[in-house]
């Protein structure tokens, strides 16, 4: 509490209380944007990346003092799954490149590329494996029948 001193046209400070109540993170900032979440956070999106948007969003707001929309998460989420996993194509380019280096390196050896183009892409593309399980006997040596 302050009151205006009698001789100065200056406030006089009565008494004192650090505690804020109000909520600081209610503003929007420009700086903050998907790209800087999903650096900022990459590690923590790479462990959990199942977890539940509207509580990252709500961790990531209080945490950075400021406004978080449930799009820049998602986002953020996106762009750091693409940092962790890489992204298809550039897998797609690795692997030719890597045809071609064996191509220039190993003349005598057969040729990289028929050899890739010979399989089918599920064997050496990620972008083509499939998560299915191939067997059902974890299921059924878990399960008591």
């Amino acid at each position: 509490m302050a009151s205006k001193m009698q001789r100065d046209n200056f406030f006089q400070i009565k008494t004192y209380d650090p505690t804020h109540t109000c909520k600081e993170w209610h503003h929007e900032n420009r700086t903050i944007t998907s790209s800087f979440i999903a650096r900022k956070y990459l590690k923590e999106i790479g462990s959990n990346r199942n977890g539940s948007l509207a509580d990252f969003r709500d961790r990531v707001s209080v945490d950075l003092r400021a406004k978080v929309t449930l799009s820049q998460v998602k986002r953020a989420k996106r762009k750091a799954i693409s940092l962790l996993d890489g992204d298809f194509k550039d897998q797609f380019k690795m692997m030719w490149d890597y045809c071609n280096e064996m191509d220039r390196t190993n003349p005598g050896n057969p040729n990289a590329a028929a050899w890739c183009n010979e399989k089918e892409p599920s064997q050496w593309t990620m972008s083509y494996f499939s998560s299915d399980a191939k067997s059902d006997m974890l299921l059924n040596n878990v399960c008591e029948v």
